[in-house]
C-alpha cells in the first residue's frame, strides 16, 4: 500500500520533477520497494531515457527511489504549456522564420513543438537582441 501512495506522488510530480520532452515521452509505472518502472513511449526514446537515468534517480531519492527499470509501453498524457502567441511575446517574423527553418528536418511533432516553444520563449525572455522587436 505505501509503495501505492508514493508511486501517486511521483506520478502527480513528474511533469515538474522532469519538465519538457523527458515527461512527455514517459510515466512512472510501477513502484517495487526502491525500484522504479518507467515506460517510454518509443524505442527511440527508451534509447534516450538511458542518458538521463543518474539525474533521474537523484531528482527521485526523496520518494526512496534507488533504481529506475526503463520499458517501451504506454505513457499516460503529462500537461503541457504551449508557447504564447507572437503578438504577446514580441518576437519578429524573421526569429519565427529561422526557428521553423531550424526544426524542420525533426520528424517528431511533439518533439518539434517542445523545441519550438522552448526557442521562442527563449528568445523572448529579456531579450534586447535583433529577434525581440525591442530596441537593443
Amino acid at each position: 500500500m505505501e509503495g501505492a501512495l508514493e508511486l501517486g506522488r511521483i506520478a502527480e510530480n513528474w511533469s515538474v520533477l522532469f519538465n519538457g520532452p523527458l515527461s512527455m515521452h514517459t510515466s512512472p509505472e510501477s513502484l517495487s520497494g526502491r525500484i522504479l518502472t518507467v515506460n517510454v513511449d518509443s524505442p527511440s526514446w527508451l534509447h534516450q531515457a538511458g542518458f538521463f537515468r543518474s539525474q533521474m534517480i537523484s531528482s527521485l531519492r526523496a520518494y526512496g527511489v534507488t533504481s529506475i527499470r526503463f520499458r517501451h509501453g504506454p505513457v499516460r498524457p503529462q500537461k503541457t504549456v504551449l508557447a504564447a502567441p507572437r503578438a504577446e511575446v514580441g518576437i519578429t517574423q524573421q526569429a519565427e522564420e529561422e526557428v521553423e527553418s531550424m526544426l524542420a528536418a525533426i520528424d517528431d511533432h511533439e518533439l518539434r513543438n517542445s523545441i519550438r516553444g522552448a526557442a521562442l520563449r527563449s528568445l523572448s525572455i529579456g531579450s534586447k537582441g535583433p529577434y525581440s522587436g525591442r530596441a537593443g
